[in-house]
């Protein structure tokens, strides 16, 4: 099972599960991190290792447009995670934390 701690500015990820499970959850993690860095110029501390282990937490100093614009990607991020979460039980908890 993958464990996803979401936090207001990321997320950290451990864990593993079927092949076809960790390649969605892979696949919509690098785009999500894509529109970061290379739409919005952000550079979370990012790290996806074989391992299975992940995080991409934002840094501070954002602008206003950025910081708006990171909310989206991450907000739609965790809709994406949500929907693997419901469409196969048992393959991945994403546990909600209030504060970072």
């Amino acid at each position: 099972m993958i464990k996803v701690v979401w936090k207001k500015r990321g997320f950290r990820m451990s864990g593993h599960t079927s092949k076809l499970t960790c390649a969605a959850i892979s696949a919509i993690v690098q785009m999500s991190v894509l529109g970061l860095t290379e739409v919005l110029g952000i550079q979370p501390d990012y790290c996806f290792d074989e391992t299975g282990e992940s995080r991409c937490i934002l840094p501070d100093g954002l602008s206003e447009e950025q910081e708006k614009g990171a909310q989206i990607i991450l907000r739609t991020l965790q809709k994406g995670l949500e929907s693997i979460e419901m469409g196969h039980p048992g393959t991945l908890k994403i546990l909600i934390q209030e504060e970072d």
